[in-house]
């Protein structure tokens, strides 16, 4: 409908406003139409992290979890697996818990975010516990142990390595 925009319908009601109101409705279902086609795929969900092992389990570890690994996380070293850190359910505490072997394998929401595994065996550079001591930009929060010491070249090789070996519960 074309129509001179000082013109009035017979209601009284002036052509312009009518022309506004018909252009803002077509705007929002085209607005709507674009939503529903193109925007459900940006905000979607990560893929789910494949955390299958790809380490070569053939050859002999070198890292051991219990007498290498888990001396990293106590409260002697570094801390982390401390009430007030990785070992509490207490409310305002993270969610990714590091108290036994197992728990190191669930994907908290820093991981899953990026769509990463906590620790991918055999692949330490896509192993988000290692985003995490090393500092990583792109990590959820701070670098970790957070407000603590930070993990010495060394320590952080031993972790890379026990991951690199398979992450055994050796």
């Amino acid at each position: 409908m074309l129509a001179y925009a000082g013109w009035n319908t017979p209601d009284g009601e002036k052509v312009s406003v009518m022309v506004t109101r018909w252009l803002g409705g077509v705007a929002a279902i085209i607005l709507i139409f674009v939503f529903v086609v193109f925007g459900c795929d940006t905000i979607t969900t990560p893929n789910a992290a494949d955390c299958t092992s790809i380490a070569d389990t053939t050859q002999a570890a070198t890292v051991s979890y219990v007498h290498d690994i888990v001396p990293l996380f106590a409260p002697s070293k570094y801390n982390c697996t401390d009430v007030g850190c990785h070992a509490s359910n207490l409310p305002g505490a993270t969610e990714y818990r590091m108290s036994t072997y197992s728990e190191l394998f669930d994907i908290a929401n820093g991981a899953r975010q990026k769509g990463m595994c906590e620790i991918r065996p055999g692949d330490p550079d896509n192993s988000y516990v290692i985003w995490k001591v090393e500092g990583h930009s792109g990590i959820q929060g701070a670098r970790m142990p957070k407000d603590r010491t930070q993990m010495s070249a060394t320590d952080i090789q031993l972790l890379r390595q026990w991951i690199l070996e398979g992450a055994r519960n050796n």
